[in-house]
């Protein structure tokens, strides 16, 4: 029987840029873009001020540069006003755990990483997401958490590409983006 998240893995190790068209690169790079000026509208946002307070809280000495913490309010700033980009055949918002994920690992890991690189994976992230999101029925509307469940899978595929990681290696960062989905008991097998 054919393992489909193992080829899957083995396409996300083998795709490069020059794999993916054109077209694609140009979307993802206008996802980028909107992610952006979202998270800098967003962090002016009383949602953005409510998070730094809540980290303030947390770790009153500590400088939150380049952390989990950042991820979080990143995330919240950039889904604040609902303007981030959505996928009209799913109704998802791939582009905030993939762009997001991305930068942040890009300002941390110890590794220069392209332009091209991070596209790459950010395409490549945001492919598999609505991959496993047209293979189900739910649609925007249908369950208010169904966005957050499949951005695990977005960012486990991004930040697998941006790290470099052999098909194995990205098998189980999958395998592990899929432990926190609700309900499953994959993770006991």
């Amino acid at each position: 029987m054919m393992d489909l998240v193992k080829n899957l893995s083995k396409y996300i190790e083998e795709t490069s840029f020059s794999d993916i068209p054109e077209a694609v690169i140009l979307q993802s790079k206008k996802e980028i873009l909107d992610v952006v000026g979202c998270v800098a509208a967003g962090l002016r946002g009383y949602e953005a001020d409510r998070i730094r307070e809540g980290l303030s809280s947390l770790n009153s000495n500590a400088i939150h540069t380049n952390t989990a913490q950042d991820l979080m309010l990143l995330a919240v700033a950039g889904r604040a006003n609902d303007f981030d980009p959505v996928n009209d055949d799913t109704g998802d918002h791939p582009s905030i755990a993939t762009v997001i994920s991305g930068i942040i690992l890009a300002s941390i890991i110890n590794k220069k990483i392209s332009g091209k690189e991070l596209l790459t994976a950010i395409t490549l992230g945001e492919d598999f997401n609505l991959r496993i999101r047209k293979g189900t029925s739910q649609r925007l509307g249908d369950h208010p958490w169904v966005a957050g469940t499949f951005g695990s899978f977005a960012t486990a595929v991004t930040v697998s590409k941006l790290l470099g990681l052999n098909a194995e290696q990205i098998r189980n960062a999958i395998g592990l983006a899929y432990t926190t989905c609700s309900n499953t008991v994959q993770g006991l097998r």
